[in-house]
C-alpha cells in the first residue's frame, strides 16, 4: 500500500519524468486490486515520460514504447 501511495504522491506533482525501479518487486501478487502499472494512456495524458528499469520484460513490453 506504501507503494501505491507514493506513486499517488509523485504523479500529483506532474512530473515530467517518472524513473521506476523495479515498482512491482515488493507488491503481494495476491492483493485483489492488482499490482500499479504505469501504463500508455497515463504517461500519454499527464505527459510525461517514463524510465522503467525492472527484469520483468511482460511488465516492460506493456508498458513502455522502446526497449
Amino acid at each position: 500500500m506504501r507503494q501505491r501511495a507514493l506513486l499517488a504522491v509523485a504523479l500529483g506533482c506532474g512530473p515530467k519524468l517518472l524513473v521506476a525501479d523495479e515498482p512491482t518487486t515488493a507488491l503481494d501478487v495476491t492483493y485483489p486490486g492488482g499490482n500499479p502499472r504505469p501504463d500508455r494512456e497515463l504517461r500519454e495524458r499527464l505527459g510525461m515520460a517514463l524510465l522503467l528499469i525492472s527484469h520483468d520484460l511482460g511488465i516492460v513490453a506493456s508498458a513502455c514504447d522502446r526497449i
